[in-house]
C-alpha cells in the first residue's frame, strides 16, 4: 500500500532500481555495518528472530540479515526494488517476505524482535515520522533502529521522538560509512570507533554521514 503523494518518489526509485546498490563504492560494508548493529547494539536478537525492514532498497541488508538465520520481512515504496531484491535473494538460494509498501502506510499483522528503518533518513521519507514511529514501536519487540540526518532535522528532537513513541532507553551514533569510498578494515575499523567516543563523534555528522537512533524498552 501506498499513501497520497508518493508516486514521485515511487518513480524515483523505479528508475534507480538496476543500480540502486552501485552507487556505494563497497557496498557489502554497508551491509556488514547494518547486520553488525543489529546483532551487537544493544540486546541481541535470538536465533532466528524475527526483523522487519523498511526501505529494504534492491535487498543489498535483506540478503545479509537472511543469511545470519533471521526471518525477514522486507518492505519497499518501489515495485522495482521489490522486483530487483527477489532475483537478489533468489540467486542466492536466500528466503525473505518481500513486499510493497510506504513507510506512512504500513499495517502491521504481527510483531517483530527487531525494527529497521535505514533510508537516508527515515525522517526526510516520512511524511509523518512521529505518528510512523508509534506504529513501528507498537510492533516491535525488542529495538528499532532508525536514521536522521542532524544537518536537516534536530538530532534532540528526532531523540525526543523514539521516547514519545515508547522507548525507554534510547540512544544514538554516527553511522561512518562512506558511499564514495572503499576503505581498508583497518581504516573503516577507526571510523567505528570513532562512533563512539562522544565529543568526537558528533564532529563528521557538521558535514556528511547520518546519525542512526536505537530505541528499546528498559
Amino acid at each position: 500500500m501506498t499513501s497520497p503523494g508518493s508516486e514521485p518518489q515511487v518513480a524515483k526509485y523505479d528508475r534507480d532500481a538496476p543500480t540502486y546498490s552501485a552507487r556505494h563504492r563497497d557496498p557489502d560494508a554497508i551491509a556488514r555495518r547494518q547486520l553488525d548493529l543489529v546483532r551487537r547494539w544493544g540486546a541481541p536478537p535470538a536465533p532466528g528472530a524475527a526483523v522487519l525492514e523498511v526501505g529494504c532498497g534492491d535487498g543489498l541488508v535483506t540478503l545479509a540479515l537472511a543469511r545470519a538465520g533471521y526471518r525477514v520481512t522486507a518492505v519497499d515504496l518501489s515495485p522495482a526494488m521489490i522486483g530487483a531484491a527477489t532475483v537478489r535473494l533468489r540467486r542466492a538460494d536466500a528466503d525473505a517476505d518481500l513486499w510493497v509498501g510506504d513507510v506512512d502506510a504500513l499495517a502491521p499483522t504481527r510483531d517483530y524482535d527487531v525494527t529497521m528503518a535505514l533510508m537516508r533518513t527515515f525522517f526526510a521519507y516520512s511524511r509523518q515520522p512521529k505518528r510512523t514511529l508509534r506504529l513501528l514501536a507498537a510492533h516491535t519487540r525488542g529495538k528499532l533502529l532508525v536514521d536522521v540526518n542532524p544537518r536537516r532535522t534536530n538530532l534532540r528532537e528526532a531523540l525526543a521522538a523514539l521516547r514519545s513513541a515508547g522507548f525507554t532507553d534510547v540512544r544514538w551514533r554516527p553511522f561512518l560509512v562512506p558511499q564514495r569510498l572503499k576503505l581498508p578494515r583497518p581504516a573503516q575499523s577507526t571510523l567505528e570507533t570513532l562512533e563512539r567516543i562522544p565529543l568526537l563523534r558528533i564532529v563528521p555528522l557538521r558535514w556528511r554521514f547520518v546519525a542512526i537512533l536505537k530505541g528499546e524498552r528498559s
